[in-house]
């Protein structure tokens, strides 16, 4: 339905409003602490009922996690307040620094509303919206599931690397572009599961939470820079075989293997003990 759809310009009218609002009480610089979003929209652009208010609510766990400052949030959408707040997946309103208001809102429900929100933005996540074990695995499955693939083709790769060692087949052009070891959006989801290192350190004490699987991570990405530069020689020689920097690349690929599979392990490992203890 397009009408739900949050207009590109939708954001900068209601900031605009708002600017214009708390100019009158002096308020004005407060605006840029605001974060807005919508009822049915996820900042990906993901439309699915009540998919804004999980976002919100996994962003502000994820800044609380990490000792960040919350800031005041405003959510709009087309359902009166009453029945968005009977929804389970609204429960981050519950947090005096997030409210909810109809897309129609008048300009004195908007001004109450966000002076309201700065105001309760000052206090902390309730114990109950802060992340559990199971937000925690929740974004490790995540994590995992990347590895799992980045590993299936790293390895797919390591096999025509060393059939060209051996001499059985050419490498094609594709084989020799550069590509990185994490993308952007791979990094955003790594980050967003660093930020909640400290909860997952004290749901999972033996395993050591996620600095060994993020030390195996930053392995991964040194070997995988390493055959970058192999690539990059291979690039140069106009792909004419040489067969001491074919077995360069198959030995950094051979370390990237090996790093992305102890990243596995431990994901795992630590997934184990924080269900153990309590909570999966």
């Amino acid at each position: 339905m397009k009408a739900l759809f949050p207009a590109d310009n939708l954001d900068s009218c209601y900031r605009g409003r708002i600017t214009t609002l708390l100019a009158s009480t002096g308020e004005q610089d407060e605006v840029s602490r605001l974060a807005i979003g919508y009822c049915h929209w996820a900042g990906t652009g993901k439309h699915a009922p009540w998919t804004g208010f999980r976002a919100v609510l996994q962003e502000l766990q994820v800044t609380s996690a990490a000792g960040g400052l919350l800031r005041p949030t405003l959510i709009f959408g087309f359902h009166s307040r009453d029945r968005v707040r009977g929804q389970p997946d609204a429960a981050v309103l519950e947090w005096p620094g997030a409210d909810y208001l109809r897309y129609d809102a008048t300009d004195a429900e908007l001004l109450a509303t966000v002076q309201r929100i700065i105001e309760g933005a000052k206090a902390p996540m309730p114990v109950g919206l802060l992340p559990t074990v199971k937000d925690i695995l929740r974004a490790a499955s995540e994590v995992r599931h990347w590895l799992e693939n980045r590993l299936r083709n790293t390895q797919g790769t390591l096999v025509d690397f060393q059939n060209a060692a051996r001499g059985s087949m050419q490498l094609h052009e594709a084989h020799l572009e550069r590509t990185v070891p994490i993308s952007q959006a791979h990094r955003q989801m790594l980050d967003r599961l660093w930020a909640l290192e400290a909860a997952a350190e004290r749901f999972a004490p033996q395993s050591g939470g996620f600095a060994p699987m993020k030390a195996a991570i930053a392995e991964f990405e040194t070997q995988w820079h390493e055959l970058e530069a192999v690539r990059a020689q291979l690039r140069s020689r106009g792909g004419t075989v040489c067969a001491k920097l074919l077995g360069k690349a198959v030995q950094g690929l051979e370390c990237a293997c090996s790093a992305l599979d102890a990243a596995i392990k431990l994901t795992n490992s630590v997934g184990r003990e924080m269900t153990a203890e309590g909570g999966g």
